[in-house]
């Protein structure tokens, strides 16, 4: 399974915009030399001091102490002297769109080379927009998918009703169930499965299994297809638990909600040994902490949100288009649903409360913890809000900046089964690598201290990401 992954990711090479005009007639990029540059990525906690890191060819050709690697003859020379290298960074949850080619250099200007779309994106899809994005000469992160939502009639009715009660708003939500099926049946979960794998998906993902026998059916033919398994971690631990869901071959538990009340019923050594299993089954928890937090925002600051395209209240703003915008409404739907109060903010705070502490359980113990966003939900922004998550695994789940920078590189690309190709620095790795201008070691804030993106080879400059960032959104199509 691992092998199909990795090489379905691999093959969505990244086509970036040229280095300079020489280049324009071949397409290579000249070789890339950073010099005296501090290393570090999630083979070690210390730093390697001094190191040159040559590129060649969209790989790396060789990286070591600068005794005794030198910058090839006509190589194109960065001075790395007071800054450090790390691989690019991975955002494990987002929902891109055939309309989302904006996002995608966005993603690379803050140091994310590669993301996983974990819902509605085929892959067909994904190669139409980083084609798009290409073609107007912006860099783009690999993108690995999963394709259909898997969900009960129920699940998807209640999506349906939030949409209308969206819809009252000045931003009604036109795409919301794109890709998603309704599934009550073992039979139908393994013609869904089916779909999945001819259209080019690597995982099956669901929202709500329904039941404990979809579940199971889910699991075996993700299996028989070489997919990954991920879902929902509410919807199954209520239906399956999770000694079973992670047994019957779940690969990821998708949001924070949901694990307090398993972690709080079990005694210590179930804790260990459940957390142990989640290892051993190269499972990983993705808790989405940013837009958990975000619930607990106040209705009238919210919609003030929504409403700034301008960026008045947050510069980010601009970047989201109206027809993304549209999306975050949704939210209003849920706070305006009648059949479904919302809890008090006491509640909520309560409840994240009691989940993050679960998850800093779970994290102390050993299982693998994996950075995400939501990207494609409200008040989330690309490639920034990867940098705002990392921040609270630190805070909230006790993450070492160490810990968030192997979770960000080497540990999700091992979750994917490319860590042979990308995820640290080291000679032939693929060249997706991240310059920055403090240390990360030191606190996982500096991880946003950007000053080069470098993808598949190809070096993008300070000036380059700050056009980027500086860029409206195309208006909506």
């Amino acid at each position: 399974m691992k092998r199909s992954i990795g090489t379905t990711l691999l093959l969505t090479l990244a086509a970036c915009a040229p280095v300079r005009a020489a280049d324009d007639a071949t397409g290579a990029a000249p070789a890339l030399a950073i010099v005296g540059v501090a290393v570090a990525d999630g083979t070690t906690p210390a730093l390697r001091r001094d190191w040159t890191v040559v590129v060649r060819d969209g790989r790396i050709a060789a990286a070591g102490p600068a005794s005794s690697v030198r910058a090839p003859r006509g190589a194109t020379v960065v001075d790395g002297r007071g800054r450090y290298l790390v691989p690019g960074l991975w955002d494990m949850h987002v929902h891109l769109d055939g309309k989302d080619a904006d996002w995608l250099p966005l993603l690379v200007a803050h140091g994310v080379t590669a993301v996983r779309d974990v819902g509605t994106l085929r892959a067909a899809d994904a190669d139409s927009v980083r084609r798009v994005a290409a073609a107007r000469g912006w860099p783009v992160p690999r993108v690995l998918v999963a394709g259909f939502v898997v969900e009960t009639p129920g699940s998807l009715a209640f999506m349906e009703r939030l949409a209308t009660l969206a819809a009252s708003t000045p931003h009604p939500t036109p795409r919301w169930h794109r890709g998603h099926v309704a599934v009550t049946t073992p039979e139908a979960a393994l013609a869904v499965c089916d779909s999945v794998a001819r259209s080019g998906g690597r995982m099956l993902k669901f929202i709500d299994p329904g039941t404990p026998a979809v579940h199971d059916a889910l699991a075996r033919a993700a299996r028989t297809h070489g997919l990954a398994l991920v879902g929902h971690a509410p919807q199954a631990l209520r239906t399956v638990g999770p000694w079973r869901a992670v047994d019957a071959g779940q690969r990821s538990f998708e949001h924070l909600f949901g694990w307090a009340n398993a972690i709080d019923s079990m005694p210590d050594a179930s804790r260990a040994a459940l957390a142990a299993r989640i290892r051993e089954r190269d499972a990983a928890l993705v808790p989405t902490l940013l837009v958990s937090g975000q619930d607990r925002i106040p209705t009238e600051r919210f919609w003030d949100l929504v409403t700034d395209s301008l960026g008045r209240l947050d510069p980010r703003n601009r970047w989201i288009s109206p027809h993304e915008r549209s999306q975050w409404a949704v939210r209003l739907g849920m706070l305006r649903d009648p059949l479904r109060p919302a809890p008090s903010l006491e509640a909520l705070n309560r409840a994240y409360d009691r989940e993050t502490a679960a998850l800093r359980v779970l994290h102390r113990l050993g299982a693998p913890v994996l950075p995400g966003t939501d990207l494609g939900m409200y008040l989330v922004y690309p490639g920034s809000s990867l940098h705002e998550e990392l921040a609270l695994l630190a805070r909230e789940v006790g993450m070492t900046p160490f810990d968030a920078l192997r979770s960000a590189t080497l540990a999700s690309a091992r979750w994917a089964g490319v860590a042979d190709s990308v995820g640290s620095v080291r000679a032939g790795q693929v060249a997706d690598l991240v310059l920055l201008d403090a240390d990360p070691l030191a606190d996982v804030a500096h991880l946003a201290r950007i000053r080069a993106v470098v993808v598949g080879g190809r070096l993008h400059d300070r000036t380059a990401l700050d056009a980027i960032t500086a860029r409206a959104p195309r208006p909506a199509r």
